[in-house]
Order: C-alpha cells, then sequence, then structure tokens
C-alpha cells in the first residue's frame, strides 16, 4: 500500500531491477483522489521498523501490517507522475510549520539529520541534514526550528554544538556540562541570544550563523575587538598552553594563542615567545572624555612599569 496520514492512496503493481541495475523501479496505481498530491517535490519512502540514536524506535506497525511506502505531498507545483525515493524518511513534514537557517562550521561531531535543536533545556527542533561537497569553505548544517520558537531567533543568536560531554578546566577546577542526554546520545546543537542584544531584529529564513564549538566559545564570540602582543619569558613556561586565560587584577581580558621557544645564538639563551590576544572590550573605560584607543593605553601602561608574569590560577589545572 501507498498511504498518506493513515489513508490508502494507492497499490504497488510490480517492482523490477532498473535496466542499468542501479536502482528499483516501482510503479504504482493511484487513486483519483491523490491526482493533486501527485506533484514535483511530493516524497516518498518505505516505512519499516527503524533504530536511531536521534529518533529512538519508528515503523514498529508494520511488525504486523507489512511495510509499506509512505508519501508526503510537495508544496503547490507541476503535476508529476516520477519520483526518486529516499532512502530514509523525512526528518520533518514539508508542512510543518517554522524556519530553517544555516549554520556553518569546520567541525560536525556526533551531529547528523535527526539530531535535536535545543534552545533553554527545551526541544525546539531537528537537524535537517548537511553539505559537505565543498570542505575547503567548511560544512553547512541545516537547522529547522520549530513555530513558535523560531521567532526566538535573531539576527545576534549564537549556535552552539551541544553533543556529549564538557569538560573544562579553570581557577576554579574542573566544570563538567551536559546539556541533555539524547544530545549525549544522537548529538545535538543549542542556541541562545545574550541578553544585551535581545532587542535584535528577528533572522530571516536560510540566515547562515557560524556553529560554534560549545557554549564557551558562544559566549566569547561577542568580544569581536582582539588585540595581539608578543611576551617574551626566559624562565619556564611549563604549564602553560594554547587557550590560558591573561588576566589582569585576577579577570580574564583575554588567552593565549600559541607557544613557542627560541633559542639566540649571539646570546647564547633560550626564550619563550608567547602569543597573546587581549580583547579590550572585557574592561569598562570610566572618566574618559572621549573615545579611547586600547593599544595606546596598553603602551603608556608598558611605558610605566606593566609587566607579564606567569602565575598557577590552580595547582590541579595550572
Amino acid at each position: 500500500q501507498i498511504r498518506y496520514k493513515a489513508i490508502v492512496f494507492g497499490t504497488v503493481k510490480s517492482v523490477a531491477l532498473a535496466p542499468d541495475g542501479s536502482h528499483v523501479i516501482v510503479a504504482a496505481d493511484m487513486t483519483k483522489q491523490a491526482e493533486p498530491l501527485m506533484r514535483e517535490g511530493t516524497l516518498f519512502w518505505v516505512v519499516r521498523p527503524r533504530l536511531s540514536a536521534s529518533s529512538g524506535i519508528s515503523g514498529l506497525s508494520t511488525i504486523i501490517s507489512g511495510v509499506y511506502i509512505e508519501f508526503d505531498p510537495g508544496k503547490a507545483g507541476t503535476t508529476a507522475d516520477s519520483f526518486a525515493g529516499l532512502e530514509l524518511p523525512p526528518v520533518i513534514p514539508t508542512d510543518a510549520p517554522g524556519t530553517e537557517f544555516a549554520l556553518k562550521t569546520t567541525q560536525i561531531g556526533s551531529i547528523s539529520a535527526g539530531s535535536p535543536i535545543f534552545h533553554r533545556g527545551l526541544e525546539v527542533g531537528q537537524v535537517l541534514g548537511y553539505d559537505s561537497s565543498n570542505l575547503a569553505d567548511g560544512i553547512t548544517i541545516r537547522a529547522f526550528v520549530r513555530d513558535p520558537y523560531d521567532k526566538e531567533v535573531r539576527t545576534s543568536t549564537n549556535f552552539w554544538n551541544a553533543s556529549g560531554v564538557s569538560l573544562t578546566t579553570g581557577p576554579q577546577g574542573f566544570r563538567l556540562q551536559l546539556d541533555s542526554i539524547q544530545a549525549l546520545l544522537a548529538g545535538g546543537i543549542a542556541f541562545d541570544t545574550p541578553a544585551d542584544v535581545l532587542s535584535n531584529e528577528r533572522a530571516a529564513p536560510k540566515t547562515a550563523f557560524t556553529l560554534y564549538r560549545d557554549q564557551a566559545s558562544a559566549d566569547e564570540a561577542k568580544y569581536t575587538v582582539r588585540l595581539r602582543y608578543l611576551v617574551y619569558f626566559d624562565s619556564s613556561v611549563g604549564g602553560l598552553a594554547a587557550g590560558s586565560n591573561v588576566e589582569w587584577h585576577g579577570l580574564k581580558i583575554g588567552q593565549v594563542v600559541s607557544i613557542n621557544l627560541q633559542y639566540d645564538v649571539t646570546k647564547n639563551t633560550p626564550r619563550a615567545p608567547v602569543l597573546i590576544e587581549i580583547e579590550p572590550q572585557r574592561i569598562q573605560i570610566v572618566g574618559a572624555d572621549g573615545p579611547i584607543n586600547p593599544e595606546t593605553v596598553l603602551k603608556s601602561l608598558v611605558a610605566k612599569g606593566l609587566r607579564a608574569e606567569i602565575k598557577t590560577s590552580n595547582y590541579l589545572t595550572g
């Protein structure tokens, strides 16, 4: 049988192998009632018992009734009588209310079609699929957010990979973050908008966003100005690593980008140049009559004796 919303609209009459052996051709007789539903974009797939981490168990009813073909009518368009069947059921119906967005990333991890999308702990959508045809430009993930939660996606909204377990270290020690058991098993994406930019306009359909590797990276994205400096250490830099905090008065103002080792032949001494990034937007400026240049301020502080030193923030984390 061929069904749509549990109603039978047709019957398979023959199944044959294509002349080139690459696929199977199914011929079916459809009822008169199905004629307006047979149009370009209509999707067909075989319903059978399936098990997946993202959607669980589906198609169990076919154990008793036998397999059948399900279809999902495409949007109004040209009538058609030939279709390419899907290997897997579509993630969402074509008439589901909501908005699709594009997420750009270089690492997809465990995210796949059907992976959930979360907003403040609620599952509000699913991943439709992804395009990896041009890896040089990264991977584009098709993310669908259901109505009415799609209204929460603003032009300044941040998306991040919520898959698995995130274990980070810092001055306070270890921090374990887990969005949900479902995201742990099937991969997932979460999104939110920073509280200070909630007035931004709603994102249009197909708007492209960056998919950050975790929530911490998404939170850091609001600091768009980064000044790079080299700090030279003659002493040991053991325990220091890329990503380590750069702190001033005990508060983070940047991070370490890279660490190298140099040997000066003329002086017969080694030294370690450490490349750091300072994010001046983390520092509130008070008492100024007008805009100031953060690079000028830093040069002035260095001239007055400001120096960098290595400290241990936590004996466990370095």
